[in-house]
């Protein structure tokens, strides 16, 4: 096999907007038997992701930081609520423990006025703890009769306090895909009086609001929330249709499920049975949908958006939020989209005024045949302003995305570093050599969709600052080098097999 090369010489690329940089993903000793070294991410430059904790986790999905600041997670195959505790406050949890009795596959968790509360498909338990001693054993009735069947059932329950407007959410999907409800409250945001009394049907039209959050304004006069959701739409419409929703939710909004989606666009009726089985229409149906709120952003249809969490910044306002992209399935497209974390921002420049940016991706290896190492689920924030995500698939791992200290930075000029490779042309082997980089160092070569077919990692760079890299059992075509140095360097070029 002979090579040539084709000696461009550039920086990965950068988003001019968010400014994603290329950075490797931290993991602690004791979690590299459940995570390899040498996960790569794309991050604004500033930020680092670390693990927090890997290991025990089946499927880790919302997550609370009660006041304090230990991180609890519920995890939803496991029917546990699982405590992490970072002993030394070094950014890594030392320890594991269930802290509550056995739940029944809880999604969302939150904590309220010294209790602990848990969402299961059919009900909201509320858990105290009595003895201080971090273990929440004693119960309260609270919620209950939530419609948790159906042959196509969304059983993930959210909730959310509100205390501003004296308010608890909580979202219930749809017992199918597209159908005429027989449940009222499902496809729905349910809203409870803080004491679980008052129950009525805050917003409907929704098939699945997996995630719920406030947008609060502190800045002057007095203080004002907004509820936003998440809204996983229905399938069977096509790869491109209908598209997700971000959206602020309205007091009485009806959000367009199961009739129509976008900006007021009917449904195919003809689409499916079940499609079919809606008809016939009817004035009150049309009426509906002539009255229907269109969400505030759309984004790639069946990309599943799950958490939303609004973030700080030093004002105590909350000016943008990051939103946890689930990713797409097979059933619902068959080139996968999502798998990453993206940021919802107001821009006063653009009409549309919300937009929305990528913010943590890297995730998806092969959108083709739908690899991934994970999933993005649940987000919270510390007082410190560190992110904490939750994978629940893939690899079940709870990461935790930090900024920078000032002065540091992940992306260094391209000309402070250099990459060569040699023999040209090379026929079993191909040897890569750098200059002006830190090690540890992590070469990688790539195939043409991206796919990382071998890496070679190094705690300390070697003395002559090179690599060698087996061609002989590659096909013919198109390949990248990228060198990944532990100062942030990030450097391709590219390689053609012939």
């Amino acid at each position: 096999m002979k090579l040539s090369v084709v000696v461009t010489l550039c920086l990965l690329a950068l988003s001019a907007r968010a400014q994603l940089v290329e950075s490797t993903v931290d993991v602690a000793p004791q979690f590299r038997s459940v995570i390899d070294t040498g996960h790569k991410v794309m991050l604004p430059s500033g930020y680092t992701m670390s693990v927090y904790w890997a290991g025990k986790l089946q499927r880790p999905r919302f997550m609370a930081i009660r006041p304090g600041g230990r991180l609890f997670v519920a995890d939803m195959n496991a029917s546990s609520v699982w405590a992490l505790i970072d002993t030394n406050n070094d950014g890594v949890a030392d320890s594991i423990y269930a802290a509550t009795p056995q739940v029944d596959t809880a999604h969302s968790i939150a904590f309220f006025n010294d209790a602990l509360y848990v969402a299961e498909p059919g009900r909201v338990r509320k858990f105290r703890d009595v003895n201080g001693d971090g273990y929440y054993e004693a119960e309260d009735p609270f919620i209950t009769g939530i419609g948790d069947t159906g042959y196509y059932n969304h059983f993930t329950r959210t909730i959310l306090f509100d205390r501003i407007n004296s308010a608890l959410y909580v979202s219930v999907g749809a017992s199918c895909n597209a159908c005429r409800e027989g449940d009222p409250e499902r496809a729905t945001i349910l809203r409870f009086n803080l004491d679980g009394t008052g129950r009525r049907v805050y917003a409907s039209g929704l098939r699945n609001a997996i995630g719920l959050a406030l947008q609060t304004n502190r800045s002057s006069g007095p203080p004002q929330a907004t509820l936003w959701a998440t809204n996983a739409d229905r399938d069977a419409l096509g790869a491109d249709d209908p598209p997700e929703i971000i959206t602020q939710v309205q007091d009485g909004g009806f959000y367009g499920w199961p009739f129509a989606y976008g900006d007021h666009k009917w449904d195919d009726f003809q689409a499916t049975t079940e499609y079919q089985a809606m008809q016939p229409l009817t004035p009150l149906d049309s009426l509906r949908v002539s009255q229907m709120q269109v969400g505030t952003v759309q984004i790639h249809a069946h990309s599943t958006p799950m958490a939303i969490m609004f973030y700080r910044d030093e004002n105590g306002n909350y000016p943008y939020a990051l939103v946890a992209i689930h990713g797409s399935s097979q059933g619902g497209r068959k080139v996968a989209v999502g798998y990453k974390v993206v940021k919802l921002w107001y821009d006063d420049s653009i009409a549309e005024g919300w937009r929305v940016d990528d913010f943590l991706t890297g995730f998806l290896t092969d959108s083709v045949n739908y690899k991934y190492w994970g999933r993005p689920c649940g987000l919270a924030e510390d007082t410190a302003g560190n992110v904490y995500l939750s994978s629940d698939q893939g690899i079940p791992v709870i990461y935790r995305i930090s900024k920078l200290p000032s002065g540091v930075s992940h992306h260094v000029p391209a000309m402070e570093a250099s990459i060569s490779f040699y023999p040209n042309p090379a026929s079993e082997k191909l040897i890569v050599s750098f200059a002006n980089i830190s090690g540890p160092v992590t070469v990688d070569l790539l195939d043409p969709l991206g796919r990382v077919v071998q890496t070679i990692f190094n705690d300390q760079a070697n003395a002559e600052n090179r690599f060698e890299l087996s061609t002989s059992d590659l096909s013919r075509g198109v390949y990248a080098i990228r060198l990944l140095s532990l100062r942030g360097e990030v450097i391709k070029k590219v390689v053609v097999l012939k």
